[in-house]
């Protein structure tokens, strides 16, 4: 990692100035080493970055910067790789959906986002009706092609800025951003309109999916775990009253 990040010992003739630089990218390199997430590695190398394109910019460095600029693209290699591993590391495989870990990080972004702007923030649980059956009587390839097919309908027919997560099994969460719970009902009807209108069709089997769905929207300072909580009490009222159905939260 030292040679990696430093670059090694500069030169004399960098001057004290671009010494103390080298020593502080050192400094970042022995931090990354203590780290046990990836997403704190890419922080602290993103820290760096913006070290050194301040220094870039810096008169004091001008005789420097052919070391500094050689040390931003070292930087930024071992950047790339690791933001991949996050990315994968928040995405459930078989849907490209989020899975938990990246729920978590994308509902704490949305609230910050919703309290700045005063904005109203709307969660549905989704729920595949039948799905015990349809994987009983066609088998498991043949549930994740409907597991996939419902997301591939789901990112053609919701907003690019909802999130969807498979939160597990048949089960899926949708955050709404700046919604309330009547819009994304309306949301949800033309999604269950257009799952309804494209049957899954697998080694010769074909089976019309439907869903249903439980909305609640976030009261001031609400955890995610709790307004999923209420959310999903309104899906078992939904699935009480019969398939294809969306109940509002209390």
């Amino acid at each position: 990692m030292n040679s990696a990040i430093g670059g090694g010992q500069p030169p004399a003739d960098d001057g004290p100035a671009a010494q103390n630089y080298l020593s502080r990218i050192e400094a970042y390199a022995h931090r990354i080493r203590g780290c046990r997430e990836i997403d704190e590695i890419v922080q602290l190398l993103n820290e760096a970055l913006r070290e050194t394109a301040a220094l870039n910019r810096s008169e004091a460095f001008e005789h420097a910067g052919q070391r500094i600029a050689e040390a931003q693209r070292q930087i930024e290699t071992l950047k790339a790789p690791l933001q991949q591993a996050i990315d994968l590391m928040l995405v459930d495989p078989l849907t490209v959906a989020l899975n938990r870990r990246g729920l978590e990080r994308a509902y704490l972004q949305e609230c910050s986002r919703c309290d700045r702007h005063g904005l109203v923030l709307t969660v549905a649980v989704i729920d595949l009706d039948d799905f015990k059956r349809v994987n009983d009587r066609f088998g498991h390839a043949f549930g994740d092609q409907a597991l996939r097919q419902l997301c591939e309908v789901m990112r053609a027919t919701l907003r690019q800025s909802d999130v969807v997560c498979r939160f597990g099994g048949e089960e899926f969460v949708v955050v709404f951003p700046h919604c309330d719970s009547n819009q994304a009902k309306s949301a949800l009807q033309r999604l269950q309109r257009a799952l309804g209108a494209l049957p899954v069709n697998y080694q010769g089997e074909s089976v019309t999916l439907s869903f249903s769905a439980g909305l609640a929207s976030r009261l001031a300072g609400e955890s995610q775990q709790d307004l999923i909580a209420r959310a999903d009490t309104a899906l078992l009222n939904a699935k009480t009253a019969g398939k294809n159905r969306i109940a509002l939260a209390a």
